[in-house]
């Protein structure tokens, strides 16, 4: 992917009923091509596909399925690495067009077996972005926004809390009594001086 930081954040968000076992969503492919400059050759049309975000996925994968339909050409070849076994694929130049309008252009691609879903997104797509999942009352919601805007971190994020908190009684000081400054002085000689 190239030049992703120049474009505004965009986001979406999917809803699942119960608790998703996987995180799919509808997605468009289309050949890449510079979204930003004019071309006197019609641009390439999106055609429709279902992702699978896999986390455990380095790259972008497509079946031939998606090579077919968007008449995709091959722009070299590489090493990939599936479970079991490597081994070499074509790659291949596409623009994502994302639920809700979020659009990656520039996106390389490796051809894979069919898995039984058009696209895979990886983990090149994922690290450009804020990746939640939320699974409240039995209901999971998946979220990304690229690129990243912001450092999640749930485990230093403030609790609220219904209770108010506990206020302990701190001795008084009494005037004979060393100044809690850490001067030497009596209290009454030092911070507590009328």
């Amino acid at each position: 992917m190239r030049n992703i930081k120049q474009y505004p954040p965009r986001s979406f968000s999917l809803h699942f009923n119960g608790l998703a076992r996987e995180l799919k969503s509808p997605i468009k492919i289309c050949a890449g091509f510079d979204p930003n400059k004019k071309y006197t050759l019609p641009k390439p049309k999106l055609e429709a596909f279902t992702a699978l975000w896999d986390t455990g996925a380095t790259g972008v994968a497509i079946t031939q399925n998606v090579i077919d339909k968007c008449d995709l050409k091959p722009t070299g070849m590489t090493k990939v690495y599936a479970a079991e076994r490597a081994y070499i694929s074509e790659t291949f130049l596409i623009n994502i067009m994302l639920p809700q309008g979020v659009g990656i252009p520039n996106v390389t691609a490796t051809k894979a077996e069919a898995f039984g879903f058009d696209l895979l997104i990886g983990m090149n797509i994922i690290t450009h972005g804020d990746f939640v999942i939320t699974n409240k009352g039995f209901k999971t919601t998946f979220s990304f926004r690229i690129p990243s805007t912001d450092y999640i971190e749930f485990v230093n994020e403030k609790t609220i809390t219904k209770e108010p908190p506990i206020k302990r009684k701190t001795p008084k000081t009494k005037r004979n009594d060393p100044c809690p400054c850490g001067s030497g002085k009596k209290y009454k000689n030092c911070c507590g001086k009328k």
